[in-house]
């Protein structure tokens, strides 16, 4: 896995943790910190999560396809709340989420905050 079990930010992105400012529709949010992967890690414990190639993977089954689809539906519903959007795949039963923060390349609290919420629907 990338930033091997150095602690390194996930993947690795120069020395340090970087800051970012990012927009959204409801304006200007506060500066975004990469996490390290020892952060990272730490906080995954509590979640139906795992550390993919610099992103947070969930697979998640349901009974078929209209059941994945309406479970990607309420995935979105919080994604856009959030403001912060994964990657998602449909293979008729199997719905696979990645989050990260595209603009770092790398995983915030808003990746495990998302993922937090998005575990709550079951």
């Amino acid at each position: 896995m990338p930033g091997g079990a150095t602690g390194a930010a996930v993947p690795p992105r120069g020395e340090g943790r970087e800051l970012v400012r990012e927009s959204s529709p409801h304006g200007r949010v506060p500066p975004v910190e990469l996490l390290s992967r020892e952060a990272v890690e730490k906080r995954l414990s509590g979640l139906d999560w795992q550390l993919r190639d610099g992103a947070l993977e969930k697979v998640v089954r349901r009974a078929d396809f209209a059941a994945a689809l309406a479970y990607v539906n309420e995935v979105g519903a919080l994604a856009e709340e959030a403001s912060h959007h994964p990657d998602l795949a449909i293979h008729w039963d199997t719905v696979t989420l990645l989050l990260s923060t595209h603009s770092l390349g790398g995983i915030t609290d808003a990746d495990l905050a998302l993922a937090a919420r998005i575990d709550a629907l079951g």
